[in-house]
């Protein structure tokens, strides 16, 4: 499978060989050299495409579901060089908000960098220098290194194993559906990030929405394939919907009318979750029958409002886990110098 830098290669190319006007199979062919890493995929796709087979038969192997969906509409609407295009700014911009996700390990990094020099203090430096200067009984917090040795250093093995147990369960269960879903509850369900996630998440959702729709894909089609763009709790909302538009027979406006849901429902609609922009687009789009084009529109609107509340939400945590990591600091230090300072002034 490719990754995004990749795909936004390779669909930049083809766009630009389909506006030059070559036939797909003479736009795939330039692809071998553009791509030698997937050279071979390229010319069994040529094949394939001399075979009289469309080139959407072949992507699965190296494109996800959802632009593999994009490219057969762009066939049967021909439109491949449109389809291209969007699939190349739809990877760019999932390729920036990755690097923007990337920094929310930072506040981590900076909170594991005091706990783990927390605990290395007490356990080998501070216990040392109150046995070394007889002050072991300085203060609670060298009483608290202390203790801390007696339970962890003569036992170190046993806590090693367990803690390499535990981090290669937790890195396991994190890689899982279920552990997926749940770091996106908990993702979601925090202030500044919640609603900055939500935001960002349907603002590429839109953007990939408004693809399949202007090349002609039905509404609800498009939303299962673009089910997997999305973290598994904001998936349930627009599975009722598209089982409101397709099994139930509402039209776009009344299924996104979520006003209208509340009373017989209760507070569990999970439309409730969606962004004012996403609701209004479909009922703006059901009444001009231009549901791709509010889509576009709202997408890049919704990517920076969620680009905005994360940014806050990144310093926000790098603010609380300077602090927390200066406190762990400052406490293990105490456990360090007070014994010192004691045997000076009793030398004094």
């Amino acid at each position: 499978m490719m990754k995004l830098a990749e795909i936004k290669v390779a669909a930049s190319t083809l766009a630009s060989n389909c506006r030059g006007r070559l036939t797909m199979p003479e736009a795939v062919a330039m692809m071998v050299t553009v791509q030698p890493h997937y050279a071979d995929f390229w010319r069994e796709a040529e094949r394939s495409l001399h075979a009289g087979n469309p080139l959407s038969t072949c992507l699965p192997a190296v494109w996800p579901a959802a632009l593999v969906a994009a490219v057969k509409a762009g066939e049967e609407s021909a439109n491949m060089e449109q389809v291209f295009a969007q699939i190349s700014k739809a990877s760019e911009i999932q390729q920036q908000l990755r690097k923007l996700l990337m920094k929310l390990l930072y506040p981590a990094a900076i909170g594991l960098a005091g706990v783990v020099l927390f605990f290395f203090t007490m356990l080998f430096v501070a216990p040392n220098t109150a046995r070394s200067f007889r002050a072991q009984d300085a203060n609670a917090i060298t009483q608290l290194a202390l203790s801390m040795e007696a339970l962890f250093v003569p036992y170190w093995p046993a806590v090693l194993a367990a803690l390499v147990v535990s981090l290669a369960f937790g890195l396991k269960w994190a890689a899982s559906t279920e552990g997926k879903a749940a770091l996106s509850a908990i993702g979601l369900a925090l202030p500044y990030l919640g609603p900055g996630l939500r935001e960002m998440y349907f603002g590429i959702w839109a953007h990939y929405m408004a693809m399949l729709c202007a090349a002609g894909m039905s509404t609800d089609r498009a939303i299962l394939l673009t089910l997997e763009l999305m973290p598994l709790p904001l998936r349930e909302g627009l599975l009722v919907f598209e089982r409101d538009i397709s099994r139930n027979n509402l039209a776009l406006s009344a299924a996104a009318n979520v006003a209208a849901y509340v009373a017989p429902m209760g507070e569990a609609d999970p439309r409730q979750l969606w962004p004012l922009f996403v609701r209004r687009a479909f009922i703006v789009g059901d009444r001009t029958g231009d549901l791709a084009g509010e889509l576009q529109r709202i997408a890049p609107e919704l990517i920076a409002l969620g680009v905005e509340k994360i940014s806050l939400a990144i310093e926000f945590g790098n603010i609380a886990a300077t602090i927390i990591a200066g406190v762990l600091a400052a406490s293990s230090f105490v456990g360090i110098y007070a014994p010192i300072i004691g045997a000076v002034k009793t030398f004094h």
